[in-house]
């Protein structure tokens, strides 16, 4: 068992607010969750100074020689893919918001095809 996973394990335990998984083959899982940039950062520097990199999207160990090409270096794959979910978010509500504008517009026709009168028409004439 590696020395620095310990360490880490012990670092990440005290700022309370992430909870790690250390996994079989002496690497840690840290799934991504919302944080604030200052608690990212720190993390981020508890794995620096153990010499940890990520090895896969969240899985965090020791890199073995011959590695460096499996995790470009720059900004890690979880903020990555942080960054796609947003998007993905962001893409679903512009989705929905259509569907439901249809929905609402084809309902609206097809009242005002049975009461010969636009139906927002027809509700502002009763009150």
């Amino acid at each position: 068992m590696d020395a620095r996973i310990d360490w880490v394990m012990e670092e990440l335990a005290a700022l309370g607010a992430v909870h790690p998984s250390r996994l079989a083959d002496d690497t840690i899982e840290l799934r991504p969750a919302p944080a604030p940039p200052e608690l990212s950062r720190k993390v981020n520097e508890i794995f620096a100074r153990a010499g940890l990199r990520e090895l896969r999207p969240w899985i965090w160990g020791v890199a073995e020689a011959g590695m460096s090409e499996l995790v470009p270096q720059g900004t890690p794959n979880s903020e990555r893919q942080h960054g796609q979910g947003m998007v993905q978010y962001a893409m679903t509500l512009v989705f929905v918001s259509v569907v439901v504008t249809v929905i609402l517009r084809r309902l609206g026709n097809q009242v005002a095809k049975h009461s010969g009168t636009h139906a927002l028409g027809s509700w502002l004439s009763r009150t």
